[in-house]
């Protein structure tokens, strides 16, 4: 009887150096979740309007409308919350809300774009209202800021009135299309760098404790190193107002700032040839100068030994002229003077052959 096959699965080996080794796959990463931002951040953000000035007040605003709009983007990225979010009225609020944005960004003068600002903020909070989410009143808090912007308006004339020698000086200096003023206290200045750029006013402004600075290094330093620095920050700002504005925000565009460095530093150089503001003495020295000698060897330059000691004695008894012969005297009787009569005497007797080679070829 003839035996059944056995059906035995084959073994499958796979060529390692055609394929190489066997990369597992790759396990997909979760989607990074937007959290809720919290109202203590809106809040702080609200609470510079009473220290910022009227033309400050616009750029915290805008902050406050970004705080909201990571609200709105949490809200609909929520499971909760997205059927509410896509709903068709909140679609409308949302169309409405970005023709308020567009005013805001035409607005002309600093009430105005507060006012449009304002109300863009408030469209905000109805939708956050609806959806359950208790955000501050923005009303409250402009109301606090107009009453206190009288005093804080004082505050400014007085600083702008104190530093506006050192602001006037530098801006002819710099001689470009920019106008330069004075705050006590940069509120939108996360970098620290002292001055800022306002859109509203197309004016750059300096901090006090920046000005303060330029004074002390002008003492210390002198004018020139000083106002070759700050050339650069007038015409990164003055190359900001030459770009194109987007979305409300500004870029330096590195061109114009290159261009306008060159000319800040040609003006520069014109001003301190013609001002008569200019000062005389542009740098101050950080190594002093070496003080020179007043003693009589330093004077005449003497190296001998004996001269030298003879100086030092009759610099004592006070009779310079004396001093001055018998050193000579030394210097000729001495090792010294016996090698400067030599080269005299070459120097001679080379003059007398040269004379009476003259003499020969005239004969001739």
């Amino acid at each position: 009887m003839p035996q059944k096959k056995i059906y035995r699965k084959p073994h499958i080996t796979m060529n390692r150096k055609k394929y190489g080794k066997v990369k597992p796959l790759k396990e997909k990463k979760p989607q990074p979740k937007f959290e809720k931002p919290s109202t203590g951040e809106l809040r702080s953000i609200y609470s510079r309007l009473k220290k910022s000035a009227s033309w400050q007040q616009p750029d915290v605003l805008a902050e406050a409308t970004h705080w909201y709009r990571r609200l709105i983007r949490f809200l609909t990225e929520s499971p909760k919350t997205y059927v509410k979010m896509v709903s068709p009225s909140m679609s409308r609020e949302s169309m409405a809300r970005e023709q308020l944005v567009i005013k805001a960004q035409k607005a002309n003068n600093t009430d105005q774009k507060i006012a449009a600002v304002v109300a863009v903020i408030q469209s905000f909070e109805k939708t956050s209202l609806r959806m359950g989410i208790k955000v501050p009143a923005v009303s409250h808090f402009v109301k606090k800021a107009k009453a206190s912007s009288k005093k804080l308006d004082d505050r400014i004339a007085k600083v702008e009135k104190k530093y506006d020698p050192l602001l006037t000086m530098l801006s002819a200096a710099a001689g470009l299309d920019i106008e330069i003023g004075a705050v006590p206290v940069l509120v939108d200045d996360p970098d620290r760098y002292g001055f800022v750029y306002d859109s509203t006013l197309g004016k750059m402004m300096y901090s006090r404790p920046m000005l303060m600075g330029m004074k002390k290094r002008i003492r210390a330093e002198g004018l020139l190193p000083v106002f070759l620095e700050h050339l650069m920050y007038v015409a990164r700002c003055a190359a900001l107002r030459e770009t194109i504005k987007t979305d409300g925000v500004y870029t330096v565009n590195p061109r114009a700032w290159v261009r306008l460095i060159a000319e800040a530093n040609r003006n520069l150089v014109k001003w301190l040839q013609t001002s008569q503001d200019a000062p005389s003495r542009l740098i101050k020295r950080t190594v002093p100068k070496k003080k020179r000698s007043r003693k009589l060897k330093d004077i005449l330059g003497l190296t001998h030994p004996d001269a030298i000691a003879l100086a030092e004695k009759i610099e004592a008894e006070s009779d310079t002229a004396a001093v001055q012969d018998e050193i000579h005297g030394m210097m000729r009787n001495s090792e010294y003077g016996a090698a400067m009569d030599e080269e005299d005497s070459s120097i001679q007797e080379s003059s007398m052959a040269f004379e009476e080679d003259e003499k020969a070829a005239r004969g001739h």
